[in-house]
This record gives structure tokens, C-alpha cells and sequence, in this order.
């Protein structure tokens, strides 16, 4: 007979050995758009062992979190749709956050990815185990779980921006940043301050001018607006685009190719920029009438150096007599208002928030210790977010990132970018299931490194070095969000997946 002692030890050894197995091949932290890319190109690739983390009670990432007035997409509906989930039933060419809700949810039902998403799971750490070749995740709860395979899909517009303005606390009325809005709370009839002029200010403003009693836009700078020249769709287009499916996919082509033909601006010859600089001018004339706010209006930066926006009637609202447009700077918050550095008060009982979101300095929450321990967060702000492809780290093996540093596009919609991402990590899942049950993959610095030089190099003559200050740069001045150049670039880049590029460990 075995002694007792014998026994507890042999028991605890299996358990042991039981507990450094993995849960899942495949782990995604997010469930916006880019963690359901990810699940649909495994899906797609019959990769059935993975799970998604998502800290909320419901997915959709940034669309349902947003619920502020006039949310809408900047890009064409066509475009910001997944490849082999095209919509027939968008009501209008550019679509609304609820829409786009809608059509995430729809998507994750139709490809059965539901089940496979644990929710109110927010992952606050993820640790590389060499000798198992394996990610260790734990939660907020303190429970762990192990994956082969680490993506993560945090996404980029997910930490408001809120700006510490002096006396802030003592103002009397209400504060909200577009990110958290505040649904119960009543606009009418009341004095309310915008503070910025970015995307959502441009939807925020024409939205809630008509219930207000008086709105003041504090611009900080003036950012340039393009047309939106939205259009509904109707009953019989409906039908059409079901009857005719190959409909859908031309017309994404067709805005794809058109999006692409504007970045022309951004990347392409200087005077094409300049005369979209008149066309805009141009546009903002006709529809502006006081030669005064016009100027106020007017940005003194390149088109494309910050985000461009996309707008019908925000122009127009600066024709009312309720509407002031302050640019002078902030200095502080009163008990009634907000004072400008030039000593001018506004009494106000509500002021927006429409500071936008830190995307460059990389703040998320998560914990993700490498090799050595290194922790990705603080690499990336020590290295500028060096990433190879915005995908793969040299020391933080089986871990890739969809929407990662550098893979914003410019002026075409980033989902075609998190496809192609998708198809990449599919084609570095296979050939870490390739090396070996233990085994891992590590990119090799030298290529990292490369790539990186090559990136920045692509950003010369582009009309993000111009000159102007916007979110995509991070504390050193770095460009670590877009992506300098065309969709077409960055497709051709991640298309292949180089093996020798990769240095392979067995264990």
C-alpha cells in the first residue's frame, strides 16, 4: 500500500501538471469591431477553441458605449461593414450609432459568436509563461485562465480625454463628456457650453441647438469639414440590395476606391491638398454667412493633418443669433460658468465635454508582462509603440494586437485594416500551432526594427508631419496612430506571413 503522504503528493502533482493546461487555443480581449474581425476570420479559418473577454455586460465596443446626440459614422455604411457580413437594410449611407449596434450584434448572433464571449470579464493582467508556452490571464475577480494564443482588440477610442480645467469642481451645473452621456439629463431651455470642436462636437452641436437656450462652443482649433451629403435609403433600395447582393459589394468597392482616391491629399502631391483647401473654404463660405465667423472658423493647419470631419449642418448653426463661438482659451470654471484667459465669463448650466479620447499614449488597463517581465504598456511609451505591422512585439510571444499602433487609416475606414490584421494573426495562430503544443514564436527584433524604420520613412512628405498638433501623436511628438499611407499598402504588407521572421522555441 502507498502511504497517505504518497498519495496527497502524486494528487497534488496531477493537479498540478491538470491546472497548466490550457482553457482555450485562443483568447481575444474585446468585443467592438475589431475582436468580432478577429472571431469571424477564426471562424472562418474552423478555429472553434477561443473566448472573448468582454468587461461589459454587452458587446459592441465604442457604439455602445457612445449614445450622445447625433452619433453617427464618419465613414460610408458600405465601407464599415464586414467583407462577408455586408448589410442590406442600412437606412442611410452614412449610418447611426444605433444602427451600427444593431448590425454588430446581428453579426455576432448570425456566426454564433455569443457563446463564446464571457462578459463582465475585464482581464487586468495577461503573463507569458515561457516554459509553457502559454498566456496566464487574470480578471478582475482574481480567476485565471490560460490561452495558447493572446489577441487583443481593445480598440483605440476607448479612454475619454477630460481635460483638468482650474475650479472645475465648483461649478454649479452640470459636466458630461460626450463618452459618458448623460441620457436623463435635459438640455432644454437651458445655457450650454461645448467644450471642442472635434467629431463629436460636429455632431453634438446641430443636434442639441434646437432645444437649447443658448449654446457657446469653445474651439480650441478650428477643424476642417467636409460635406456629408448623407442620403436615406428607402423600402425598394432595401429590396434591391437583398435581391441583388453583388450591389453591395460594388458599391463597397466603389466608396473604397473613392476614399482611397481622396487620401490623394494626405499622401499625394502637395497641391492636391491645397485645392481641397479651396474646395473646402469654398464650401464653408456658402454656407457661413458673417465674414467674421468665418475667420474664426477657419483652420490654419493642412487638410488631413488632424481628423477631417464630415458634416451637413454643423456650419449653418453659427448662423443663429443664440450661438457664440469662443476661441479664446479656457482659464477656468466659475460656480456659474466658464471664464476665458481674455476675463470673459459665460454663465452656463450645462457644459459638454467633447474633449475627445487619449489614443496615443497607450493607457490601457491591462497589464501584459512578456518576456524578462517587461510590461507591454511601458515599452511602448519608452519606444515610441514600436510594433511590428501594429500587430506583433518582439518580446511578447503568441500575443497579437487587431487595431494596434499605426493602424488607424487616415481617410478610409479602419475596419478594412482589422480585416486584413485578422487574416494575418490566422496565418501566425497556424504556425504557432505548427511549432508545438509548448512551443512559442518571437518576433525577431532586427525585423521589428526594420519595419519600424521603414514606417517612418513613409510618414515624409505626408500631411501628418506638417506641422499641426493632434491626437495621433503621443507625448514625444510621434504619429502612433494612422497608418501613412493607402489601405492598398497596407494590405500588400500583411498579406504574406514571413516564418523566418520569427524566431521559434520548443519546450
Amino acid at each position: 500500500m502507498h502511504s497517505p503522504l504518497l498519495v496527497i503528493v502524486v494528487a497534488w502533482g496531477e493537479s498540478y501538471f491538470r491546472n497548466m493546461e490550457i482553457d482555450f487555443q485562443i483568447g481575444i480581449i474585446g468585443s467592438g469591431l475589431a475582436g468580432i474581425a478577429a472571431a469571424l476570420k477564426l471562424r472562418k479559418s474552423d478555429k472553434d477553441s477561443y473566448v472573448i473577454f468582454e468587461k461589459s455586460p454587452e458587446a459592441g465596443g465604442i457604439w455602445r458605449d457612445n449614445v450622445y446626440p447625433g452619433c453617427r459614422c464618419d465613414v460610408v455604411s458600405h465601407v464599415y461593414s464586414f467583407l462577408d457580413e455586408l448589410n442590406p437594410n442600412w437606412e442611410s449611407l452614412y449610418a447611426t450609432q444605433s444602427e451600427i449596434y444593431d448590425y454588430i450584434n446581428h453579426v455576432i448572433d448570425k456566426n454564433e459568436i455569443r457563446e463564446h464571449i464571457k462578459f463582465n470579464t475585464d482581464i487586468v493582467e495577461a503573463t507569458f509563461i515561457p516554459e509553457h508556452g502559454h498566456w496566464l490571464l487574470r480578471d478582475g475577480f482574481n480567476q485565471t485562465i490560460r490561452v495558447k494564443v493572446l489577441i487583443v482588440a481593445l480598440g483605440k477610442l476607448i479612454r475619454p480625454k477630460i481635460p483638468l480645467f482650474k475650479n472645475a469642481d465648483q461649478f454649479k451645473g452640470k459636466i458630461m463628456h460626450s463618452a459618458n452621456w448623460d441620457s436623463s439629463y435635459q438640455l432644454n431651455n437651458k445655457r450650454v457650453g461645448v467644450v471642442g470642436t472635434g467629431a463629436s462636437a460636429v455632431q453634438i452641436v446641430p443636434s442639441i441647438i434646437h432645444m437649447v437656450k443658448y449654446l457657446t462652443v469653445f474651439q480650441r482649433s478650428a477643424p476642417w469639414i467636409t460635406f456629408r451629403h448623407n442620403i436615406n435609403y428607402t423600402a425598394t433600395d432595401h429590396s434591391k440590395f437583398k435581391k441583388y447582393p453583388f450591389l453591395l459589394r460594388l458599391k463597397r468597392f466603389l466608396y473604397y476606391r473613392k476614399n482611397e482616391l481622396l487620401g490623394s491629399a494626405f499622401v499625394g502631391p502637395k497641391w492636391i491638398n491645397r485645392l481641397f483647401r479651396y474646395v473646402f473654404l469654398k464650401n464653408m463660405a456658402k454656407a457661413v454667412y458673417d465674414p467674421d465667423m468665418i475667420k474664426k472658423l477657419t483652420p490654419d493647419y493642412n487638410v488631413g493633418c488632424k481628423r477631417v470631419m464630415r458634416s451637413d449642418d454643423y456650419y449653418p448653426v453659427f448662423n443663429r443669433p443664440n450661438v457664440d463661438l469662443e476661441v479664446d482659451q479656457i482659464d477656468s470654471f466659475t460656480a456659474d460658468g466658464i471664464k476665458t484667459i481674455a476675463g470673459k465669463e459665460y454663465k452656463l448650466d450645462a457644459v459638454i465635454m467633447a474633449t475627445g479620447f487619449e489614443v496615443a499614449n497607450f493607457n490601457f488597463k491591462v497589464n501584459i508582462i512578456g518576456l524578462k517581465g517587461q510590461n507591454l504598456r511601458n515599452l511602448w511609451r519608452a519606444n515610441d509603440a514600436q510594433c511590428y505591422k501594429g500587430m506583433i512585439t518582439s518580446g511578447f510571444p503568441n500575443l497579437a494586437f487587431v487595431s494596434g499602433p499605426n493602424t488607424a487609416s487616415g481617410f478610409n475606414s479602419s475596419l478594412l485594416l482589422m480585416e486584413a490584421q485578422a487574416s494575418y494573426i490566422v496565418k501566425y495562430i497556424d504556425q504557432i500551432e505548427l511549432a508545438g503544443k509548448k512551443s512559442y514564436l518571437d518576433l525577431r527584433p532586427e525585423v521589428q526594427n526594420t519595419y519600424m524604420d521603414d514606417l517612418h520613412q513613409r510618414f515624409q512628405d505626408t500631411v501628418w508631419l506638417s506641422g499641426c498638433q493632434s491626437y495621433h501623436q503621443n507625448s514625444n511628438g510621434k504619429n502612433v496612430y494612422v497608418f501613412p499611407g493607402y489601405f492598398r499598402q497596407f494590405k500588400k504588407l500583411v498579406k504574406r506571413f514571413r516564418k523566418g521572421e520569427y524566431m521559434v522555441f520548443h519546450n
